[in-house]
């Protein structure tokens, strides 16, 4: 007798469609608006279609309605610090002696693994409660502290680039390390996190900046970055005081930014924050390296170092996204990052005459996005709502800043311009990370 066996279920593969008004940067100057929307997501986490709500079969997918909000990529911080959070908003200096001042003991009290691990905790929820879902984070030169901020990042759900400072020369004594063991002890930390849960936590060699580093420090920075293929980021070109001290200690270098070519510092996966002060020949050099600049606007302002040249650094053909750099920066929102971007264009734009061209919301839209991919080496990977990519996006309720409590009246650019201006954590619903909700205001 033939025994008919029962044909198996296979099972369907389940996706998630998620309703609402989407916004998605296409270029710098441009981003689509679908007013009645959707995003359709893996179970593994891939956007797999965008478009019109009634374009989408259902029957299939779980649908999840965030109706009236709006649905737009996650928002990218390339350069904050994990243990200046505590700090934000004391006014009143210049850099060097705010690092002084604020910055160093913070840095100090962070050694105690209780203190370290409860500063994560909070830096990591601050960070997805307002919208932010990749970050590239300095921590301190404690391994065991950078090595419990590893484990929080991991359990936060967040894209996170993070690496232990480095500084072996003209730092507190409380903070300054041995080059041997600052090198060794980065290259454990490296070892074991870098290239984490398939490249959703990777490791960066951070030495400070050229004043507290050695020139074998920073080679020595540059090689075990090549060796691990990993990331490098520092300051270049911050603040006035800081160039003539550069000045003082290499005086063989042409100038900032050759201190680091000389090391090997300078790539396509190191990340240089501010980049105030450079001359042209400076920008070619970081042109013809591929070198990513994150332009860190709140903090210019706030520590007085300068008006950064957002133009002239894309039209030296530049990758450039923006950085909160808490706690130079006095907060962790990038829209209000993207706020202080548009001003210090304008304040450019002023002081020129209307001879330089100020960026809108359109344009800094596209840096806190696309541009911050850019700058992490991950543009095809996330960035923006187009199929293929790794479904990282934020649930923005734009109606909480207009005052007629509502956005259906509003162009797309309207809405956006008061995000922008007016948005803080206030605004974010939820935060998702692969297509994982990692953070709901509810």
């Amino acid at each position: 007798m033939q025994i008919t066996y029962p044909r198996p279920r296979l099972k369907m593969a389940r996706t998630t469609i998620y309703r609402g008004r989407i916004f998605n940067p296409i270029s710098y100057s441009k981003f689509e608006d679908i007013e009645d929307g959707a995003i359709e997501v893996s179970e593994s986490g891939k956007i797999l279609k965008i478009g019109k709500f009634s374009d989408f079969k259902k029957k299939s997918a779980k649908t999840i309605d965030y109706s009236g909000k709006i649905i737009m990529p996650g928002l990218i911080d390339c350069h904050v610090h994990l243990p200046q959070y505590d700090i934000v908003a004391m006014d009143g200096y210049e850099l060097l002696d705010w690092l002084n001042t604020y910055t160093f003991p913070a840095e100090r009290r962070v050694e105690s693994s209780k203190l370290a691990r409860d500063a994560a905790k909070r830096f990591f929820y601050a960070l997805k409660s307002n919208g932010t879902t990749s970050a590239a984070v300095y921590n301190t030169i404690h391994k065991e502290a950078t090595d419990l901020a590893f484990k929080e990042a991991e359990k936060s759900g967040l894209r996170i680039f993070m690496g232990k400072v480095m500084m072996d020369q003209n730092s507190p004594e409380f903070l300054q390390e041995k080059t041997e063991e600052s090198l060794s002890q980065s290259e454990e930390l490296c070892k074991k996190w870098h290239g984490k849960d398939n490249g959703r936590i990777n490791y960066v060699f951070t030495p400070r900046f050229a004043p507290t580093c050695s020139e074998k420090l920073m080679q020595g920075a540059a090689d075990l970055a090549k060796r691990y293929g990993a990331y490098i980021q520092t300051h270049l070109a911050e603040n006035r005081g800081e160039l003539a001290w550069v000045k003082e200690l290499f005086p063989r270098c042409k100038d900032y930014t050759s201190v680091y070519g000389k090391a090997g510092m300078l790539t396509s996966k190191t990340i240089m924050a501010h980049c105030i002060y450079l001359s042209d020949s400076e920008l070619k050099l970081l042109s013809k390296t591929s070198t990513k600049v994150a332009h860190c606007a709140s903090s210019n302002f706030f520590l007085k170092s300068g008006i950064f040249d957002l133009n002239r650094t894309l039209d030296a053909k530049l990758d450039v996204g923006l950085g909160s750099d808490v706690g130079g920066g006095p907060n962790l929102s990038m829209f209000r990052e993207m706020a202080n971007a548009c001003n210090m264009s304008k304040t450019r734009y002023i002081q020129e005459n209307g001879g330089a061209n100020s960026i809108d919301a359109v344009n800094a839209f596209y840096l806190a996005t696309m541009g911050g991919a850019k700058v992490l080496s991950l543009d095809k990977i996330i960035g923006n709502l187009f199929p293929g990519k790794e479904a990282d996006f934020i649930v923005v309720d734009a109606s909480l800043v207009n005052p007629q409590k509502t956005i259906n009246n509003k162009t797309g650019k309207e809405v956006l311009s008061q995000l922008i201006y007016r948005a803080d954590d206030r605004v974010i619903s939820a935060t998702y990370v692969r297509g994982k909700k990692i953070y709901s205001k509810n």
